[in-house]
């Protein structure tokens, strides 16, 4: 049984004694509640950065089409491009937390990052199920500060790598 998205199938469930239900390892409820837990740490990084300068934020949870071999892209919200974005296809730069800038390309009409998004996924060893919350700092320049979705995963110092 589907419900918003999420598959409660009776693999995916079981109950304790006193009947409330317990989500199985490796699940994909388990994989919602992540999610839910990774999209909640990224909202409050968001409401911070925008009590500090009121600069657009927007936050994306990152999902498999974000890692396709065909296509690798990060979609960015159309309504987020139509207020905040040049209003046609221009480079842009992703900057990590440690500095580092990649330079990718925005397509307006599709609202994406394509070319050089693969680069900058590699290099931050991003995964799906991180979340991003994208701070445009000006108009042709995004801060990118990641919350990951293991949070056991930490970015060494080794260029931003993931490391146990």
């Amino acid at each position: 049984m589907k419900q918003d998205g999420i598959n409660n199938s009776a693999s995916s469930l079981s109950f304790s004694r006193k009947g409330k239900r317990k989500v199985m390892p490796g699940s994909s409820s388990e994989n919602a509640e992540i999610g839910c837990a990774v999209k909640t740490k990224a909202a409050k990084i968001e409401a911070d950065l925008k009590r500090t300068d009121g600069k657009p934020t927007l936050i994306r949870l990152l999902t498999p089409s974000n890692f396709t071999a065909r296509d690798y892209k990060l979609c960015l919200s159309r309504a987020f491009c139509e207020w905040h974005m040049p209003s046609a296809d221009k480079q842009v730069t992703l900057e990590g937390e440690d500095g580092k800038g990649f330079l990718v390309n925005f397509y307006w009409r599709d609202s994406r990052i394509r070319g050089g998004w693969r680069a900058f996924a590699s290099y931050h060893g991003l995964v799906v199920g991180d979340a991003l919350v994208l701070r445009l700092v000006s108009p042709l320049m995004f801060k990118v500060y990641i919350v990951r979705e293991n949070a056991s995963k930490e970015v060494g110092v080794d260029h931003g790598r993931l490391r146990s």
